[in-house]
């Protein structure tokens, strides 16, 4: 117990002065753009309105030129992105194509099958009907040779 609340005890100190010294880093920071701007302020308070001026001036197109570029930069990226996107959509489509054009390839296959697999079925039927009407003439032919027998025994 003792310690855990040692451990406790040391981590709020740990924390407590990292504390302090982001305070102090962040009150040197604001410090230091304080003294700039001052520094600014004075060079400006200085210098002729119209050289002044330009300075402003010269200050905001870097300014302006900065964050174009940034700009640029990021719809490049975009760019680049989006190109990235597009040359992958367009490897799907001509994959998809392929699948396709295939599977196209495969259904014409299988109908030549099927067509071919009906003529033999039709050629059956016409066999089948051929035999069945040999069958019905030979019955026919065994039954006129049964039947005048039969009427004889009748007799």
């Amino acid at each position: 117990m003792a310690s855990n609340a040692k451990k406790e005890q040391h981590l709020k100190a740990q924390y407590i002065d990292g504390s302090m010294k982001l305070t102090i880093c962040r009150s040197k920071r604001v410090g230091a753009y304080n003294q700039l701007s001052e520094k600014q302020n004075c060079l400006y308070k200085e210098l002729p309105e119209e050289l002044a001026d330009d300075v402003i001036d010269q200050i905001t197109k870097e300014h302006e030129l900065k964050m174009a570029t940034r700009f640029n930069k990021k719809l490049q990226e975009e760019q680049e992105h989006l190109s990235k996107g597009i040359e992958t959509l367009e490897n799907e489509k001509r994959t998809f194509e392929s699948n396709v054009e295939e599977s196209n390839k495969r259904i014409t296959s299988l109908a030549g099958t099927l067509g071919g697999i009906n003529e033999g079925i039709k050629k059956l039927e016409e066999q089948n009907m051929t035999i069945t009407e040999e069958l019905r003439k030979k019955v026919q032919i065994a039954m006129n040779v049964l039947r005048p027998q039969n009427q004889k025994i009748t007799m």
